[in-house]
């Protein structure tokens, strides 16, 4: 890592005055507006479908670096003026990339054994996503015979063409979508550009009786607000979130509207892709079915008062009478110095040994992280709060954002990150046209790192330290499951308070309140609840993705599964769970589950899961070490 804590971008340009820059800007510009020229798609109808994919693939490289650079970037430094200036040429070029790829879609996904179930899916739909011209049962056909004399290309990526027959079936027809995309551009996307613009340019000075040591009194962004969550000073807790709802409450009617336009956009976009819910439209793009998230929600609920005694035991631990607050729920449970003081360095050397230990290439993967520039971890004005893992694959690598204050919490965001960054490696074979894993199996690779280093300082502590680390595991698993269900709760009744009218600060504050009461019951005392947390998760300001919650619950519970296997057989297990995330572009979660020897349409996997984690709060409540 570059000392200044900042990612090294170089490996994609040198900056935005590079001249390569500039000509790949043009370039894909060029390559775009031929394929969407007026004789295009049909002139592509009479070209080889292999030679159509190869071309597909050099410009999908070019446009994914391009991508990358700018809104890295902006990610690091929301007004830097070069990100800025072409930021609208790249996602001109973002928007007609989708375009020119989803007319792919629909030709390659009617190929001969799939073409005749692409019509039966658009029928079934009511024809809402298929036209007259395009889509007709006549025109698909007519694609499928092409298709179908290249026997090659269609027999190398059978499973991935029977996932695009299923996406083409849900495709705005192509006349539509050009409107629906260019509109979005000054919709929900520049919704989502104020919501990013507002969120990493807040900030606030705490009160002066708990200045940080150092920090003279100076505001201090929201990402560090947040990280002084983990404090393990109550007091310093109370006076950071205090401080972070008085930043939400200056710019919480922005963000409403930011969220409430976002929510209005994808629900008509859902009903033009034939879907009757957003939430339908989202288990598709997750590869999910109903079946699979209702047994998981069943079994979360069953086991919510697990969760429960949990919190009341740790607030009795804390000395808290009235309960636990929103704010101590991620806090250690003693005023000690648990995890604080780590240094990058001392990270680097921490998360190399315990993954070298778990696998040689997983060790090695980190110590090229941390070497070569792909971390950027200063907590600086302008950064978005959170942490994100970006793959670039034609260069083989990845970047990784944190926002790192030296905490135990800082070291399990980089091993979840970095678990994506290994499942992008066994990607590496896939063709970019098809690099596109379900959300939940991606969130099982990071949740998956989470767990081996969790359970990894577990082990290896001193008898002292066993209930601080088993604490941390608890609190990091109770996140995963309580706090995200109570975001599936309000995301479930935002979207259906939003079908008859705008959804303003003070209702979203209410429904995030009851959410968080469902969800937590009597874990959290009766004011303790933060309504805010709409405000700062930019999950929900995503346009085309909706409900990123319930993913993550999927990937806890598939990764504390996983992680069984592994200390049951773990020489047997890593050549597996490498095969499971290289599998992982081919198949639907529950099918790439099943190859793993897991079920996940029934209650079975899911009960057992959480009953272990039910054990180790029972071990946690009686003292066991």
């Amino acid at each position: 890592m570059k000392a200044s804590g900042q990612w090294d971008l170089n490996v994609l340009y040198g900056s935005f005055e590079d001249a390569r820059f500039e000509a790949d800007l043009r370039t894909a510009e060029a390559c775009l507006d031929e394929l969407l020229g007026a004789q295009a798609p049909d002139a592509y109808r009479d070209e080889p479908l292999d030679a159509h994919f190869e071309k597909l693939q050099a410009l999908a490289a070019r446009v994914s670096e391009i991508s990358a650079f700018v809104n890295l970037t902006l990610l690091t430094d929301q007004g830097h003026a070069g990100a800025k200036s072409v930021y609208e040429r790249s996602t001109r070029i973002e928007r007609d990339w989708l375009r020119v790829k989803n007319d792919f879609i629909r030709r390659a996904g009617a190929a001969p054994d799939n073409a005749l179930a692409l019509c039966d899916n658009a029928a079934a739909n009511g024809g809402s996503s298929a036209s007259a011209d395009d889509n007709s049962r006549e025109t698909l056909l007519a694609d499928a015979e092409i298709s179908g004399e290249d026997k090659h290309f269609k027999d190398q990526y059978t499973d991935y063409l029977k996932i695009y027959a299923d996406a083409a079936a849900h495709m705005i027809p192509p006349g539509q979508e050009a409107l629906v995309l260019e509109m979005q551009q000054t919709g929900s996307r520049s919704w989502q550009d104020l919501r990013n613009a507002l969120d990493a340019s807040a900030a606030e000075v705490m009160t002066p009786e708990t200045y940080i040591e150092n920090e003279g009194g100076a505001p201090l962004s929201l990402p560090a607000l947040r990280n002084l969550m983990a404090h393990p000073d109550r007091e310093m807790r109370r006076r950071a979130f205090e401080a972070e709802v008085r930043c939400y409450k200056r710019y919480e009617l922005p963000m409403a509207a930011c969220f409430s336009a976002i929510k209005g956009e994808a629900m008509i976009i859902s009903r033009l892709r034939g879907f009757p819910d957003v939430l339908d439209a989202m288990l598709f793009e997750n590869r999910m079915d109903r079946d699979t998230l209702d047994a998981m929600m069943a079994s979360v609920v069953r086991f919510l008062p697990a969760f429960h005694r949990y919190f009341r035991e740790k607030g009795r631990r804390m000395g808290l009478q009235e309960g636990l607050r929103y704010y101590d729920l991620i806090a250690p449970e003693r005023d000690v110095e648990t995890a604080e003081g780590y240094t990058l360095e001392t990270a680097r050397a921490l998360l190399s040994e315990i993954f070298g230990g778990f696998h040689p290439e997983m060790g090695a993967l980190f110590h090229k992280a941390f070497a070569e520039g792909w971390i950027d971890s200063d907590v600086r004005q302008g950064k978005v709060g959170g942490a994100l893992c970006a793959d670039l694959p034609t260069k083989d690598c990845s970047r990784i954002l944190v926002n790192f204050t030296g905490t135990s919490a800082n070291l399990c965001a980089i091993a979840h990150e970095m678990g994506h960054a290994f499942h992008s490696q066994q990607l590496a074979p896939v063709p970019l046209m098809f690099r596109d894993a379900p959300t939940p199996i991606c969130e099982t690779a990071g949740l998956f790192n989470e767990t081996v280093f969790r359970e990894a300082m577990l082990r290896d502590c001193s008898p002292d330290q066993h209930a601080t680390h088993l604490e941390a595991i608890l609190a990091e698993i109770a996140q995963g499951v309580v706090d995200i269900y109570s975001r599936f709760l309000f995301e479930s009744e935002a979207f259906r308070r939003r079908k008859d009218h705008a959804l303003d600060a003070e209702e979203l504050n209410g429904m995030m309140e009851a959410a968080q009461q469902a969800a937590y019951g009597e874990g959290l005392c009766a004011d303790g609840a933060h309504p805010r947390m709409w405000v700062c998760k930019p999950h929900y300001y995503i346009p085309d993705y909706h409900y990123y919650n319930f993913p993550y619950i999927v990937g806890l519970l598939l990764a504390r599964g996983l992680y069984a296997q592994y200390r049951s057989e773990p020489k047997a297990f890593v050549p597996s769970y490498k095969q499971f995330l290289s599998d992982s572009c081919k198949y639907d979660v529950a099918k790439a589950a099943s190859g793993i020897g897991i079920d996940l349409r029934g209650p079975d996997f899911w009960d057992s899961a959480l009953a272990g984690i039910s054990e180790k709060i029972e071990a946690y409540i009686e003292g066991v070490s």
